[in-house]
């Protein structure tokens, strides 16, 4: 099954030049894979938010074994559509000690060299479906998302992580915001690796002031910029956010030449992205809610083993934002293979749907190479 695969013993890590050598594996920069989005000007490239769910936490992790995953079902709509994809995992879902759920560091521990293991394991899962569905060069970039450790950054270039996300939104001095911001940059630039700011709160639905990203943008030098809306949250689902182009086209007017992103994608209705990505309003768009509620709800008789998981007699819906991992986790160690199988097509279809909606069908021929 795609979605299970036996990891590497920690010793047998190999480089990122060893995992891709004489292998048809195609990863791309932050700037190329944002360069044509800027160009054409009428499509996004998605950021889909990968989770290696422990089918059985107290077994799985000691032998080896992750699944379901959300990497097959990503893959294989960039691989059908015939277009570049980003995958991303947020510092949040990396896992943390003492953290209640079973994130991708879990299994090797946090140590530096657990965590680079761990991330190693990351891109190397990746790779391994990525090869399995015969991709045909289709180019994928691997992003750390709202990074908050620069230590995991660290490890993440080492891993093979194109990109990362500086999230600057918890800090109030601007001297502190952008003096960081520019050290991650400093940092990644000279390993070819990208950064994205973000400077205001998504999970509050802290709207961006665009004259003060415009100038965060300017004193940094990130490579993507964040714009956050009103109502534009994490954990969302379609139709709960408000699109709000006029605050896009402020950014995209005085800098376009620099990528926007919106996060908590799942929360906009999917005309209102399409709409919007085909006016070249944000050229990234980040999507993790809506194929997790998929992927529980395609479980037989999800409600009832939710309410197990959860010793919740009253829910209603899978509880799924970003403070709720450990829920899903829960959720999805009840499945068996048919249920995995089920859950990551109902994921695939989600994935498909949304990359259609902001046009990026048939992009992977901008890319030369």
């Amino acid at each position: 099954m795609p979605g299970i695969i036996q990891l590497a013993p920690l010793s047998a890590h190999p480089t990122l030049a060893q995992m891709k050598r004489g292998r048809n594996i195609r990863t791309m920069g932050f700037g190329e894979m944002y360069r044509q989005p800027i160009a054409k000007g009428n499509f996004a490239v998605l950021a889909f938010n990968i989770r290696n769910f422990p089918l059985k936490p107290a077994e799985g992790w000691e032998a080896g074994y992750i699944g379901p995953s959300t990497v097959t079902p990503v893959l294989r709509a960039a691989r059908d559509l015939e277009a570049p994809v980003l995958l991303e995992i947020a510092d949040s879902e990396l896992g943390k000690e003492g953290s209640p759920y079973t994130g991708v560091l879990s299994r090797h521990g946090f140590s530096a060299e657990g965590i680079q293991a761990g991330l190693e394991d990351f891109v190397q899962h990746i790779f391994a479906v990525y090869e399995s569905l015969d991709m045909a060069g289709i180019p994928i970039a691997i992003h750390y998302d709202h990074g908050a450790r620069k230590n995991i950054l660290e490890a993440g270039v080492q891993a093979g992580f194109t990109s990362a996300a500086f999230d600057g939104g918890k800090m109030k001095d601007w001297e502190q915001l952008t003096g960081t911001a520019r050290d991650w940059v400093n940092y990644a630039h000279p390993k070819g690796v990208g950064i994205e700011g973000e400077i205001e709160l998504v999970d509050v639905a802290e709207p961006t002031d665009p004259a003060k990203a415009i100038r965060f943008a300017k004193e940094t030098g990130v490579d993507v910029l964040v714009v956050t809306l009103s109502k534009n949250v994490h954990g969302a689902l379609p139709g709960s956010s408000v699109m709000e182009e006029d605050r896009l086209f402020a950014v995209r007017n005085a800098l376009p030449e620099m990528p926007v992103n919106l996060h908590g994608g799942s929360g906009f209705a999917l005309h209102d992205l399409a709409r919007t990505s085909l006016k070249g309003g944000f050229q990234k768009l980040n999507y993790a809610t809506v194929l997790y509620e998929a992927m529980i709800k395609a479980v037989p008789g999800w409600q009832q083993v939710l309410n197990m998981a959860t010793g919740n007699e009253q829910g209603t819906r899978p509880k799924v934002g970003r403070k709720k991992l450990a829920v899903i986790d829960e959720m999805l160690r009840w499945m068996d293979e048919t249920s995995v199988k089920a859950a990551e097509e109902a994921a695939y279809q989600k994935a498909v749907d949304v990359m259609r909606a902001v046009g990026n069908v048939n992009t992977a021929q901008y890319y030369s190479g």
